[in-house]
């Protein structure tokens, strides 16, 4: 797995092509909208079928299954590159004035290609989508039952090295029946806005 030339790393356009040790890669078009695709690109459908369903990671040249979305592209950044993902701004996107240089496999440019263009901010039209909210939610909640459970750990493990195992994992108890009824009590809350929203899109 090799990550792109850094000259390549700003490639620009909706059908921005390059070679990259016998690779056809493509910048991702106008339909990619998150911005995690800053920092990869997806195989040409024409030369690699077989990963229709894959992105290049641009910095480490790891393949990244985008079949169910870009949860896993986001991933990947969050704990592979965590300086990268930081720059990431989650209020803009990023236009593109004209198409940038293509490299070839040797590194010389391909014929036709024109100028790096600079990258420039604008301002997104709309925010979240309802099903973005409601997984962002979804997240949310079980990253707060996460940091219950792991807090819980810690004291039976403090509780167990000091011998006061018994009165701790009696209330221990009572915190994880509370957990599994707030769980079932977010499922069946989800399913009610998942079925109203699928309401509203019908209707």
């Amino acid at each position: 797995m090799e990550p792109l030339p850094p000259n390549d790393m700003n490639l620009l356009g909706e059908a921005a092509t390059m070679s990259h040790h016998g690779l056809t890669l493509v910048k991702p078009g106008p339909t990619r909208k998150s911005r995690f695709w800053t920092y990869f690109m997806t195989y040409c459908p024409d030369h690699h079928p077989e990963k229709l369903n894959f992105a290049r990671c641009n910095l480490c040249g790891r393949d990244i299954s985008v079949k169910q979305g870009t949860g896993g592209l986001k991933n990947h950044m969050k704990f592979k590159h965590p300086e990268e993902n930081e720059m990431l701004d989650d209020s803009v996107t990023y236009g593109v004035d004209n198409l940038a240089v293509a490299v070839g496999e040797a590194g010389t440019p391909i014929p036709n290609s024109v100028p790096i263009a600079k990258r420039r901010k604008t301002v997104p039209t709309s925010g979240l989508s309802r099903a973005e909210e409601i997984k962002m939610k979804k997240e949310e909640h079980y990253s707060k039952m996460w940091e219950e459970a792991s807090s819980s750990l810690n004291r039976l493990r403090q509780a167990l090295k000091h011998e006061e195992d018994v009165d701790v994992i009696d209330e221990l108890e009572g915190d994880i029946a509370m957990m599994a009824k707030r769980k079932a009590d977010y499922a069946a809350l989800l399913n009610k806005i998942t079925k109203t929203h699928q309401a509203d899109v019908s209707g």
